[in-house]
């Protein structure tokens, strides 16, 4: 075999794997027709425990009828049965013990019934379902990307094409090992973060935390869709843009926060001011300096203290001090971080203003003997007018300062400590309030974290069934 010929098996084979991403769709679609039969089967359950309501009827004006002596059908009946015996040769058993047993059989297919039916219950509020915005968007983004990678591998061929046989096609093999380790690596990647990323929340693994970034992102963005999934890369860049993902191993309740800063990296590109803003940049720096900046004041404002807490106190390492005009530091965004708490709240003299305070103590505690950022005046310049743009954006809800000492109060004793079958209270709360109320409750308590971890998540879920107020839901100021 040539290698002309071995390259032109190599662009088929491509093709085929390009094919195979395209069937994402139908899986996806696949998945929904189940759910759909598990919610059909779920409202057919409402019919059979009426069936066995008649059936239990049925046997009681039986047992009354046969305990009539004088009641004539009951002399019809036994002549029936001890007809049915001599016939069929077996043990008699009277119609009176069969029926007091038909009770017992009753009871145990209705246990047998509760149980499909708690199963199915189960099954199908664990499965993310897709709506129709979220396919036409998977459907968009990945048909894009395909027919890139189709059209680049058929110019490919096209050039193999006209090689004559001997020749040498080095220059074709260089741009198709390109072409691979490229676009489709990448592609293939968001293939398999994708539909594992389902299977995982299907099966409930990411500890029911996806169930909770979605109402996160609800929260945050008034006007758009997004679904979060567990991934083992964390970034919105890519053809699945829609999708938010969960970075491995930051699948708990602490790291929820990070999905505001994801939102931040692809949204100023929607919002024309928050572009400009981005464009505009600090002079002498890269736009991936400014961008990773911006999106930390973006989670800042929509999360509140909870993504400061997230951001210093689990990533952010106080030793990445160097300067770098394309990458902003670690030190750089704390900065920025807390800059930006402090424009939410100008007065400095509330229960948020303190939160911060210690929150902003403890960084600069760990930051001991470590170089300052680059001109901190003009991060903080830069921050005043992000908080600006933000502010002036419509679509986005940012966490009010008395939202803090408002859920504080509501929720932080209930999420300290143990439950000892208490009741939860019965108040308002967004999804944003209970990370933030969490991260107040570990600060204060940091040896209860697994506590307030199980808290959160049942707190969570007892809403989902419906047995807490309605979420404060406040328009976008």
């Amino acid at each position: 075999m040539s290698r002309q010929q071995l390259l032109e098996m190599r662009l088929t084979t491509l093709e085929e794997y390009v094919a195979k991403v395209r069937q994402i769709l139908s899986e996806a679609d696949r998945r929904g027709s189940v759910l759909t039969d598990l919610e059909e089967r779920l409202a057919s359950t409402a019919a059979m425990f009426d069936d066995l309501s008649q059936a239990r009827q049925v046997t009681s004006t039986l047992e009354r009828i046969l305990a009539d002596e004088e009641f004539t059908v009951r002399a019809a009946l036994e002549d029936i049965q001890q007809s049915v015996i001599e016939k069929d040769n077996f043990t008699a058993v009277s119609l009176p013990d069969q029926l007091e047993l038909v009770p017992h059989r009753l009871e145990s297919v209705e246990l047998d019934l509760i149980k499909a039916r708690n199963t199915l219950t189960r099954a199908r509020n664990i499965a993310v379902r897709l709506d129709s915005s979220h396919s036409r968007q998977l459907e968009d983004g990945l048909s894009t990307r395909c027919s890139k990678i189709t059209r680049k591998v058929e110019k490919l061929r096209a050039d193999l094409s006209k090689l004559p046989d001997e020749a040498d096609c080095r220059s074709v093999w260089v741009q198709y090992e390109t072409l691979v380790s490229g676009q489709c690596d990448e592609l293939f990647a968001d293939y398999v973060d994708f539909l594992g990323g389902l299977t995982l929340r299907d099966t409930a693994l990411d500890g029911q935390v996806c169930t909770i970034a979605d109402g996160l992102l609800a929260e945050i963005l008034l006007d758009q869709k997004r679904l979060a999934l567990p991934s083992r890369r964390g970034t919105l860049r890519s053809a699945l843009d829609y999708l938010v993902r969960l970075r491995f191993p930051e699948w708990t309740i602490w790291e929820l926060p990070f999905v505001a800063h994801e939102l931040g990296l692809s949204y100023n590109a929607h919002e024309q001011p928050l572009n400009d803003l981005v464009n505009a940049g600090i002079v002498g720096h890269e736009p991936q300096f400014v961008c990773e900046l911006f999106a930390d004041a973006f989670a800042t404002y929509t999360m509140g203290p909870a993504y400061a807490c997230a951001a210093t106190l689990l990533r952010f390492q106080p030793q990445h001090d160097d300067h770098n005009p394309k990458t902003s530091s670690d030190v750089e965004r704390a900065v920025v971080i807390f800059e930006l708490l402090a424009c939410m709240d100008p007065t400095g003299h509330s229960e948020f203003s303190a939160v911060v305070y210690t929150i902003e103590k403890r960084w600069q505690q760990a930051m001991a003997n470590v170089v300052q950022p680059y001109d901190p005046e003009v991060l903080r310049e830069f921050t005043r007018r992000a908080h600006g743009a933000l502010t002036d954006s419509a679509r986005l809800q940012r966490f009010e300062p008395r939202d803090w000492k408002i859920a504080m109060e509501s929720l932080k004793a209930a999420l300290s400590g143990e439950r000892d079958g208490q009741p939860w209270p019965n108040v308002p709360w967004t999804v944003r309030d209970l990370i933030n109320v969490a991260w107040g409750a570990r600060l204060d308590k940091p040896k209860l974290t697994h506590e307030i971890t199980k808290n959160v998540v049942d707190l969570f879920q007892h809403k989902q069934r419906g047995h807490a107020s309605p979420s404060r839901n406040e328009p976008p100021r």
